[in-house]
């Protein structure tokens, strides 16, 4: 009975110690991984020659390279919004503005249509809604 208790302890023992090296092993991982990842905000290059403004000088290239992709996407949104209204502009002068009882040409896709298929038919406006027919 004494030797079960004994290998009872040691087992439990073991499978502690095992625990806490792996939990030790995990946490290693972890730090390791947050010390070689680019995408790491708290990463700051350290060249360990105890030169604070090196770190300082890292730190802030990384907020002026942040502050100009933010400046970059403003303007890319702003030149978006310009070019959607170019677009539409030149929609409206292009595509007149339709009213009831006109007839419009409709093109066929190739892929809808056999040889002797017409290339396009005609159709006349029924109704339009918000200016859309």
């Amino acid at each position: 009975m004494e030797e079960m208790k004994e290998k009872f302890n040691s087992n439990i023992e073991l499978l502690l110690a095992k625990k806490e090296a792996l939990k030790k092993a995990e946490d290693d991982l972890h730090t390791n991984f947050q010390d070689n990842d680019p995408q790491c905000p708290e990463q700051v290059i350290d060249d360990r020659d105890d030169n604070s403004d090196t770190i300082i000088q890292a730190t802030s290239s990384e907020n002026n390279n942040q502050k100009e992709i933010k400046v970059k996407r403003k303007n890319a949104h702003e030149n978006l919004k310009i070019q959607g209204a170019k677009m539409l502009k030149f929609s409206d002068i292009k595509f007149s503005t339709i009213h009831v009882a006109d007839t419009v040409r409709i093109r066929v896709p190739d892929v809808d249509r056999g040889r002797g298929d017409l290339r396009s038919i005609l159709g006349t406006i029924l109704e339009t809604q918000d200016g859309v027919s």
